[in-house]
């Protein structure tokens, strides 16, 4: 079938954004990121100040998550970490909280745009390794149609085991990003366009080579065999390929973890797919 490629599509929340803003009670305080810069900063149990009513923190939480998933995937990172907290959310989560709707109060306009050059599905996948209190890692992952466009599904969550390494740390995230894969190639097929195979970046060298020979060398990753014979056995299927990216052009970073302002920035425009 001949492939139909629109023009660029821009979807934005304009009106949206300034309703929950104007909610959140942020009038004219605004900043270049979503992330304080304490987002991750392990704290003293003895100075913590738990809010006294969660009410309001759950509202605005739910308010940035329903934007997040949309049109502004910027913010995903940020606000699942905060949603993380949702059992025993304190004074400086909600600090934490506020500092989003300061970002979107200077980025009011901002949307996202897409402009497919083709019908190739992209996975672009990364992983923090010991980024929470509990030291667990963080996956990230972002799903592309064409090298150069913005994400048609994003994903930034906590990991939910503990992971010795950050090959480990890769590794699931890895496994997790192959699983939405194969749904979404039973969703292109259907729709007449089979994508396979589809390639996944990934900028940790020694993930991709388990994966790609279905065994480790060093035989510290037998815990994880079930994990990576998954993903090589799909790779033999004709299923996936595998790209190695070098991190600084790894799109997934984003969110992956709270990066400082300069690679936000860069890394933003590139999620949005901003001219």
């Amino acid at each position: 079938r001949q492939m139909c490629i629109r023009d660029r599509v821009n979807v934005n929340q304009k009106e949206y954004i300034k309703k929950i803003i104007h909610e959140s009670g942020v009038t004219t305080k605004s900043h270049i990121s979503p992330n304080h810069p304490n987002l991750m900063k392990r704290k003293d149990k003895s100075k913590v100040k738990p809010l006294q009513s969660t009410t309001r923190y759950l509202s605005l939480l739910m308010s940035l998550m329903f934007l997040a998933k949309r049109t502004r995937p910027e913010i995903l990172t940020a606000v699942c970490i905060l949603a993380g907290r949702v059992q025993n959310p304190d004074e400086d989560d909600m600090q934490y909280l506020v500092r989003v709707f300061e970002y979107l109060n200077g980025s009011i306009d901002m949307g996202i745009t897409y402009s497919p050059e083709s019908l190739e599905l992209v996975y672009w996948i990364d992983a923090s390794y010991n980024l929470h209190h509990d030291s667990r890692g963080h996956s990230g992952i972002a799903v592309t149609l064409g090298r150069n466009n913005a994400p048609i599904y994003t994903k930034s969550q906590k990991q939910k085991l503990n992971t010795r390494s950050s090959t480990e740390a890769e590794l699931v995230a890895t496994d997790e990003g192959v699983l939405h894969l194969l749904w979404l190639i039973l969703v292109m097929d259907f729709l007449g366009y089979p994508p396979r195979p589809v390639t996944v970046f990934q900028d940790n060298k020694s993930t991709m080579r388990v994966c790609q020979t279905g065994h480790s060398k060093s035989g510290r990753l037998k815990h994880m065999v079930v994990r990576y014979d998954f993903i090589h056995g799909q790779q033999e299927s004709n299923n996936i390929t595998f790209e190695y990216i070098k991190s600084s052009d790894m799109l997934a970073d984003i969110l992956s973890k709270p990066v400082d302002n300069g690679i936000f920035l860069r890394l933003r425009k590139r999620l949005l797919n901003l001219t």
